[in-house]
């Protein structure tokens, strides 16, 4: 019996148009670059929603905790979005003081992101969920410590009804930056192609494994094999670290490699024949270049 072809989505089509087109012109002529905090790429977010005031995600010698406020814990896409977004502005402005927009339309816009379904009232609840929380970040090597309050926002104000996103509020919505995040942001941020992010924007896993190849590629100056355990404890929240818990992350990070490749096809990342982890090889940036300069 012939084997039976995937299904053509429409969503499956724009997806392959997209990358079709990221392929065909660099981000620099495009004017299609965001940028992401380096920490931030190392001990993510979690994927989907999780219970309790604490999360805590820990990667070697770094551990990524997030302390909710009355909202909960941020998670999915959407955070991971506004977190690019915030840090292409803090680069680009280099002020801690970020407008996010008259109405909640306009914040979707920057975002690249539809109004449409529930995707305002999401936007609106993670983006509650994001700049309340308390973030830190602490390093430990051997007897060094080290921690920094990566707080998104120590202050925010916004205007916005979810109800009725194109409604402009009766002031400016607005947050200012936490000085660290800022900081960092300014220090150590990564230069990512927002076309791909668009294209790649339904997925926390997807944009998680494309932020993560465009810092460590940029890093490689020689083959490197990566084990399957060091990438579970990367990107694999929610797996088992048994052997049907391992098989079942490689496959689907398998998937996942397969699309960010589409949009960002300089990457050179190749599973080990024998199954011992994922190759990473030197590669061309995501972004050759900056369309805004570091004002440090």
């Amino acid at each position: 019996m012939a084997s039976k072809k995937p299904e053509r989505t429409k969503a499956l089509d724009k997806f392959v148009t997209d990358a079709i087109y990221i392929q065909a012109e660099d981000a620099q002529t495009a004017g299609s670059i965001a940028c992401v905090n380096r920490l931030l790429l190392m001990a993510t977010l979690p994927h989907s929603r999780v219970s309790g005031k604490i999360y805590e995600r820990k990667n070697g010698a770094l551990t990524l905790r997030v302390l909710a406020s009355r909202w909960g814990i941020p998670y999915g896409p959407k955070p991971r979005l506004i977190t690019y977004w915030l840090s292409k502005e803090i680069v680009k402005t280099n002020s801690r003081e970020i407008e996010l927009g008259g109405s909640l339309s306009e914040f979707l816009r920057k975002l690249g992101l539809a109004k449409e379904g529930r995707v305002a009232k999401v936007v609106k609840e993670q983006t509650r969920r994001l700049f309340g929380a308390q973030i830190q970040i602490e390093k430990y090597e051997s007897d060094r410590w080290q921690m920094y309050r990566m707080d998104m926002a120590t202050r925010a104000d916004y205007w916005w009804d979810s109800k009725n996103p194109d409604q402009a509020g009766l002031w400016g919505s607005r947050i200012k930056v936490g000085e660290d995040f800022f900081k960092e942001c300014l220090r150590s941020s990564v230069p990512l192609d927002e076309r791909a992010l668009s294209a790649l924007k339904g997925s926390s896993f997807d944009l998680d494994v494309y932020g993560w190849a465009a810092a460590r590629l940029f890093t490689v100056r020689k083959p490197t094999l990566i084990s399957w355990e060091q990438l579970q404890i990367q990107f694999g929240t929610g797996y088992p670290t048994t052997g049907q818990g391992r098989r079942n992350f490689k496959k689907r990070l398998g998937q996942r490699l397969k699309r960010v490749l589409l949009v960002y096809p300089g990457a050179k990342l190749w599973m080990d024949e024998k199954g011992k982890g994922l190759w990473l090889d030197e590669s061309p940036p995501a972004v050759h270049k900056r369309i805004f300069h570091n004002p440090r």
